[in-house]
């Protein structure tokens, strides 16, 4: 897991802001699949926000969500949150992000079919959240000399479902086909790396979040799962293979599923640093890394949780002139690429959009659970 230390301060806005409890209320049964209903935040320090957030507390960066019971095939239980959809009209009333991109990747192994029955969802493929976390830094802390992951998925496991409804025919017809991404986060094996606290009989559960920047912007970030084990160790989420299989590599546009998210391999470091950035920092204890995601849910048309892994590194050349600096969004590194500051950390698929970066071949998926306003201060630099 990455060191917590030092990863959010503020200088502009109220010094109240940093240590607030955005609290909602859960006003709804809490049924596996009962609706939440929705309260926005009663603290307008965010230009967006997850709307069936029960709690988000910005200094410890953590949030608490609704947590839904299910059972795999043989019977056994599984808890999952659920935090995207891909119907706007089903995201609303769940109190999600509305992801279309979801869609996309129906019909491939990225999607696992669950079946409703009884308000209960029984999923095909499911977690072992028993194995050990390994996550050994090296000399500039990235790479690591040793990983694996704390927790993965089974042959057919996905955080991303189809709900499969039991009906008749001319009710099938008339059903309408959605994509949730419905991570699960508990089961008789253990937990998932990233919850901090988790309460069965209230069913809530909170979970910690990785910071960094989406179109300039400061933002907080769920990380449930991984088709890298070398990612799922970086994050401690959960290792999932069939994650891969969501199509669209190195394309944000639909018909793909994915966006981009860049971890900046090589730069700035130093705790004390307001420009610091990136995996060797994160690694050696600094904070989070502050990796760039492309799509933040305000853009209906390209936002999804399924962030296709395009790591940058600046080259000798531009460190040696004084030319690294903190990047905060899509545009800057397509910029600084195409200036030949930074390049591809590893070979892949190039992202025109991007600059020509590689998309590595693996994904990561990390709902955005809130974006702050621009000009807001951090330690991580200011935009």
């Amino acid at each position: 897991m990455f060191n917590r230390k030092s990863s959010i301060t503020t200088t502009r806005i109220a010094a109240a802001a940093i240590t607030c409890v955005v609290m909602f209320s859960l006003t709804a049964p809490v049924g596996a699949e009962a609706e939440h209903k929705v309260r926005p935040p009663s603290v307008g320090i965010f230009s967006y926000s997850f709307p069936g957030a029960l709690k988000i507390d910005i200094a410890h960066e953590t949030v608490t969500l609704p947590l839904h019971q299910g059972r795999t095939t043989d019977g056994r239980v599984t808890w999952y949150v659920v935090s995207e959809s891909s119907d706007q009209a089903d995201a609303k009333r769940r109190g999600v992000n509305y992801s279309n991109k979801l869609f996309n990747a129906l019909g491939t192994a990225a999607v696992q079919k669950a079946r409703l029955r009884d308000d209960s969802l029984i999923f095909e493929g499911t977690v072992n959240f028993g194995l050990t976390h390994i996550l050994t830094p090296g000399p500039n802390g990235f790479p690591p000399i040793q990983f694996a992951a704390g927790a993965a998925g089974d042959a057919k496991y996905s955080p991303l479902v189809q709900i499969v409804r039991d009906l008749d025919d001319s009710q099938r017809a008339k059903a309408n086909t959605l994509v949730l991404n419905a991570p699960q986060v508990a089961n008789d094996t253990g937990k998932s790396g990233s919850v901090v606290d988790i309460d069965y009989e209230q069913r809530t559960v909170t979970l910690n979040l990785l910071a960094g920047w989406v179109d300039g912007q400061f933002t907080l970030y769920l990380h449930t799962d991984a088709s890298s084990e070398l990612v799922a160790a970086l994050e401690s989420s959960t290792y999932t293979p069939n994650l891969n299989a969501a199509p669209g590599i190195g394309s944000d546009e639909p018909p793909s599923a994915r966006a981009s998210i860049s971890p900046v391999v090589n730069g700035i470091r130093g705790d004390s640093d307001p420009m610091r950035q990136g995996l060797e920092s994160a690694l050696l204890g600094e904070g989070d890394p502050f990796n760039v995601a492309q799509e933040q849910p305000s853009d209906p048309v390209h936002y999804t949780p399924i962030w296709d892994v395009s790591p940058v590194l600046w080259t000798d050349a531009a460190i040696a002139a004084g030319l690294r600096v903190q990047l905060h969004s899509q545009d800057a590194i397509r910029t600084q690429a195409l200036a030949g500051n930074i390049v591809s950390a590893l070979p892949g698929t190039p992202d025109a959009s991007l600059g020509g970066i590689n998309a590595s071949g693996s994904i990561s998926n990390c709902p955005i659970i809130v974006v702050f306003p621009g000009g807001v201060a951090f330690s991580g630099g200011v935009e």
